[in-house]
Formats: C-alpha cells, sequence, structure tokens
C-alpha cells in the first residue's frame, strides 16, 4: 500500500510542480476514491485508477483558481499592476481603519492638546505607549531610563 501512495505523491509533484500543494492533492485523491470505491472494478490497475483521480482532482483545481481569478478581475476590474484582492466580497473593505476610526471618534481635539501640553518626556512616554502601542520596557530603553 504504501508504493501506492508513494507512487501517486510523486505523480502530483510531477502535475503540480508545487511541493506545498501536492500533500493536499494526495489527500483528496484518496478521498474521491474512497468515496467512489463502488465504482472500482476489480482487477483493474488500482494505481491508474487512482493517478486518474488524481490527475481530474488537479486539472478541476486548476480550472476553479482560473476561474477565481477571472471573477476577481471582473469583478474588481483590476488589469494593471497592484495587489489583487484574494476575494471580491473583501473589496468593500479595503482600506477601512475601524480602529482609528474608533480611536479618532474617541480621541477629540481636548485630548490631543492636552497630550501636547504635557513636558517633554511624559508625552513622550504616553506617544510611545498609547499610540504606538510600544512595552514599557522598549520605551525605558527609547528613553534612555
Amino acid at each position: 500500500m504504501r508504493s501506492i501512495v508513494d507512487a501517486v505523491y510523486r505523480f502530483a509533484l510531477r502535475l503540480s510542480g508545487a511541493p506545498d500543494q501536492v500533500e493536499d492533492l494526495v489527500q483528496e485523491t484518496f478521498l474521491k476514491a474512497y468515496k467512489s470505491w463502488g465504482q472500482y472494478t476489480r482487477g483493474t490497475a488500482t494505481k491508474s485508477w487512482l493517478f486518474t483521480i488524481c490527475r481530474n482532482v488537479f486539472l478541476r483545481g486548476r480550472e476553479r483558481r482560473q476561474r477565481h481569478d477571472e471573477i476577481v478581475t471582473e469583478t474588481v476590474g483590476r488589469d494593471g499592476p497592484g495587489p489583487n484582492p484574494v476575494n471580491p466580497v473583501w473589496v468593500s473593505v479595503l482600506g477601512v481603519d475601524p480602529e482609528g476610526d474608533f480611536f479618532e471618534s474617541i480621541v477629540d481635539e481636548r485630548i490631543m492638546q492636552a497630550i501636547d501640553d504635557l513636558p517633554e518626556e511624559y508625552r513622550m512616554a504616553v506617544v510611545l505607549s498609547d499610540l504606538e502601542g510600544l512595552p514599557y520596557a522598549d520605551i525605558a530603553e527609547l528613553m534612555e531610563r
């Protein structure tokens, strides 16, 4: 049995050319073989049957990826350079900064003015801690304290 698994693995590696996809391809192959075991004709070459399943799984996956890319291009209309979103559903939230929006909604001009009025070393500590999120140890090192 192990030699059959190894053979399917090598075949999948040759098909995909991508070592990071091979294990998923082999797993999907054996899952489909298990589900369709009743369709297997006893006495025929099991290895060939598994290679056929593996090839079909690979081709369907490639077609899905190509179709996905086409849908993204059609939906988003990105033909030029720049990153393509993984999923067109997320296009509406690209560039959205909920944390920044929340911060701006609570931090008004009075708070910013109060921070600006602090002595230099306290202002620096507040900015590094509360606005930049640095740990206290890093702040102490930066401020040489």
